[in-house]
Parts: structure tokens; C-alpha cells; sequence
């Protein structure tokens, strides 16, 4: 019921993460509240999907990721963190897994954790992983090939930003605001705000005459 995505642009070295922040239960119902889904541990960002019970694990033991170097270390931790909150591992599956996957962001690049521990770092630079990541993917496909053909309009926050909108459009466990958030010190853009609807319409504008006109323009209402 989320989403996730992480980009490392191999040109400038720069490392996003984004997420929605929407929270549902498990019988569907969508949940009156922001849910935060990106943790801050050490020089990690860990963004979380499956339950927010994870989250909220992470966040209360982050200082036991002070010491991880590498994103191996990080998914140890995770899994020990997991087994000591109750989570329970599906035997039955082929990968006995705790139902959670996981994307990680540091100054130095992006990875997926599998719930079953396995680390992944993508050959492109982006990742994705929750309900809503199919779209994210698509959205990036087609951000590759405009980025292939040298197209200059797309940093990688937008990267990310747009991978995370293509999941709250079309998908619909994912919503809410998007948190956007970098491990290299910089702050994102905020996101662009809507054009205000008139309060006059144009077609309405035919029907005045000059005089109400004039006084509309004068109040700011067309």
C-alpha cells in the first residue's frame, strides 16, 4: 500500500528518495493521517513499505544503524530489528521473507532490501518498491529514454518526484502528499501550485458589460 523510489543520477552524483505518505489498514481502509514512510538513520534514508509498524520500529532503534558502512549491514539490521518486533517470517515461501521491502538511500547511491534480506543496487540508478511500483517504473522508463537523448529538464529530484506521481495517479493504495528527501544535504523544491480557478469565467465574461467588467477587474475577481 505504498510507494517508494530512490535515484542515483550517475552524471551528477546526486541521491533522491521519495515516497507517498498515505496509510491504510489491512482490510483497505484508508486512514486519516500523514504516514511518514522515509526514516532517518545515521547517513541512511530508509524508505519502508508493508506495514507502519516498521517504520516506527526503525525509527525508534535508528541509532542502531550508527554503525552500518555498507548496505548489506543495513539490511542485517533490519531483519534483526523486524524479528524483534514480532514480525513473522513466511516459511512457505520460496525466500522465507517478513513481508516488508525496503529502499535505501545514502550520499553514495540507492538500494533495494528485499524482505528476506537480499540487497539489490539497480544498473540505471532508480528503484522502486511497494504497491505502486510498476508505475513508478514505467514513469522512469520513459524519463531514461528522454535522459538517453540528452534531454537537459529533468534533475533527479524531478526524477524521483515524477516516479512517486505516476504511483498516486494510477494506483490506488498510494496517496497522500509526496516526501521527498536527498542524504546530501539539500532541500527540495516544493512541488508547483495549481493555477487558481477564475471566479469569473470567460464565457460568463460575455455576458457583462463594460461597466461590470471593469468593476470585476477592479476587485481582482476576473
Amino acid at each position: 500500500m505504498t510507494i517508494v523510489a530512490g535515484y542515483h543520477c550517475p552524471t551528477t552524483g546526486q541521491v533522491w528518495i521519495g515516497s507517498d505518505t498515505r496509510g491504510c489498514s489491512s482490510d483497505g481502509f484508508i486512514l486519516p493521517v500523514r504516514v511518514p514512510k522515509i526514516v532517518a538513520a545515521g547517513k541512511w534514508l530508509i524508505g519502508c513499505a508493508g506495514t507502519a509498524l516498521a517504520a516506527q520500529i526503525i525509527e525508534r532503534d535508528n541509532r542502531m544503524f550508527g554503525d552500518c558502512e555498507t548496505p548489506q549491514e543495513v539490511a542485517n539490521t533490519l531483519m534483526d530489528l523486524l524479528q524483534m518486533g514480532g514480525f513473522k517470517r513466511d516459511e512457505d515461501a520460496e525466500a522465507p521473507a517478513y513481508g516488508q521491502t525496503f529502499v535505501l538511500a545514502s550520499p553514495d547511491g540507492v538500494w533495494g532490501v528485499a524482505g528476506d534480506g537480499y540487497v539489490a543496487q539497480p544498473d540505471d540508478g532508480f528503484i522502486a518498491c511497494g504497491s505502486g511500483q510498476a508505475y513508478a517504473y514505467g514513469a522512469w522508463t520513459v524519463m531514461r529514454d528522454l535522459l538517453e537523448t540528452g534531454y537537459e529538464y529533468l534533475s533527479p529530484e524531478i526524477v524521483v518526484r515524477c516516479g512517486v506521481k505516476a504511483a498516486l495517479r494510477f494506483d490506488a493504495f498510494c496517496g497522500g502528499d509526496i516526501d521527498l528527501r536527498t542524504p546530501q544535504g539539500m532541500v527540495a523544491a516544493p512541488a508547483p501550485e495549481p493555477e487558481p480557478e477564475p471566479l469569473v469565467t470567460a464565457a460568463e465574461k460575455r455576458w457583462l458589460n463594460p461597466e461590470d467588467e471593469a468593476e470585476l477587474h477592479r476587485r481582482g475577481l476576473a
